[in-house]
């Protein structure tokens, strides 16, 4: 196995079986550029123009460009997937029938706009009952900036989902190694055949 190839596979869980073939599959294209630019390099019928031009083509068309670029499409995929999931992840919303529950965090956010700045945000970010009536209104209500209440809804979706956001940030450390991989994968290729890493 490609030496790249196994310290980006060594980061990943035993588990992680997909996420370690596609990394050794990616690998194998520098390999064969290799091949495919040695033999390039040597052919006599070639002028040096003809041979980087040649060498080019091998980078940007044909069979390689298309299946490395599908490999790249699935590495994508997988961080769409973990977009997606982490954008559904939303605190609990509140019961909008139960208007003693609505009067409540009313006087919670009343409360925390007669507080200081510091003061209302450590009290947002590590009560459970001030969070909860934060999340769900707008941030002038509770009288936060944008950032803080993203802040204070982050804590709480980690308080209320607090497994599945652990699941999700390992599943993304996961994708972000094979994305450096791929990365290092995709340079290969290019410096096999002489060319600058998005040179193309």
């Amino acid at each position: 196995m490609n030496h790249a190839a196994l310290e980006f596979i060594k980061r990943l869980p035993e588990g992680a079986k997909a996420e370690r073939e596609l990394i050794e599959t990616a690998f194998r294209f520098p390999d064969a550029m290799r091949t495919k630019a040695a033999a390039v390099r040597a052919d006599r019928n070639l002028s040096e123009d003809g041979k980087s031009h040649a060498l080019r083509k091998l980078v940007s068309e044909g069979g390689m460009a298309e299946h490395f670029g599908q490999v790249k499409a699935q590495a994508k995929a997988w961080q769409a997937d973990i977009q997606n999931a982490r954008a559904a992840m939303k605190p609990k919303a509140p019961d909008k029938g139960d208007l003693g529950a609505a009067v409540r965090d009313w006087e919670i956010r009343e409360f925390l706009r007669g507080l200081p700045d510091a003061q209302r945000m450590r009290a947002a970010l590590e009560t459970p009952e001030f969070a909860a009536a934060v999340v769900n209104a707008p941030p002038i209500l509770s009288a936060l900036s944008s950032e803080v209440h993203d802040l204070v809804v982050e804590a709480a979706i980690e308080r209320e989902l607090g497994p599945r956001v652990e699941a999700l940030r390992q599943r993304e450390q996961i994708v972000e190694t094979v994305a450096a991989a791929l990365k290092v994968a995709e340079g290969r290729i290019f410096s096999e055949a002489g060319l600058e890493a998005g040179e193309l």
